[in-house]
């Protein structure tokens, strides 16, 4: 495992013990798995970043119900957001879809053969027509109108409308809250407080 702080320095062995020794909140990175850039501004400086140069090696066990106190119960969304000069607002968010793929895979294939009387082993590399569902991402553009959400920073401060005219002059990554919902405070240890959170006022405002 490697660990760095959100402005990408890796963390030495006492660092991160220092980090440890109390209760950190900390984005996990599987072996496979790449930060977006785009989320790197929201994120606190002092934000660990976990990597898993290989799969872990213990098994993974559910967590007790009491230990879970404190900790969010869904996971936050993000969305690039923009502000046109006629006052349009544009959400951009990435979805997928899963397709099937063909691909071709080299295995081996061991094979008994008489060599000199004798029964041996022999390998060979053949190869073999497989499928996979992969995940083929695709960006869904909406409009909001501008009397359906508002514009927070994660501090708690309320953006007025020339504040978010500015703001979302160039595309911006945000902090997406659909309708009724809320940000629990628990992403406070992980988000900087200036990070943009977009709220919903009104359910099927696009």
């Amino acid at each position: 495992m490697e660990a760095y702080r959100s402005e990408g320095r890796l963390l030495n062995g006492n660092e991160l013990a220092h980090f440890m020794r109390r209760q950190r909140i900390a984005i996990w990175l599987e072996e496979d798995q790449q930060l977006d850039p785009r989320y790197l501004p929201l994120l606190s400086p002092n934000t660990l970043v976990l990597y898993a140069a290989r799969k872990p090696s213990w098994d993974g066990k559910p967590v007790e119900n009491e230990r879970k106190n404190g900790f969010p119960s869904t996971p936050i969304e993000f969305s690039g957001v923009m502000q046109f000069g006629d006052g349009s607002t544009v959400l951009a968010n990435t979805t997928h879809d899963y397709v099937e793929q063909t691909y071709t895979a080299t295995v081996p294939l061991f094979k008994q053969v008489e060599v000199d009387g004798k029964q041996v082993t022999v390998i060979e590399e053949v190869e073999e027509t497989r499928t996979r569902t992969v995940a083929v991402p695709k960006v869904r553009q909406s409009r909001i109108a501008a009397d359906a959400f508002s514009l927070f920073e994660m501090g708690g401060k309320r953006l007025p409308p020339s504040e978010i005219e500015t703001r979302l002059a160039s595309p911006q990554t945000v902090v997406h809250v659909a309708a009724g919902q809320k940000v629990s405070p628990w992403y406070r240890k992980l988000l900087a407080l200036d990070a943009l959170v977009l709220a919903e006022r009104k359910a099927n405002a696009r």
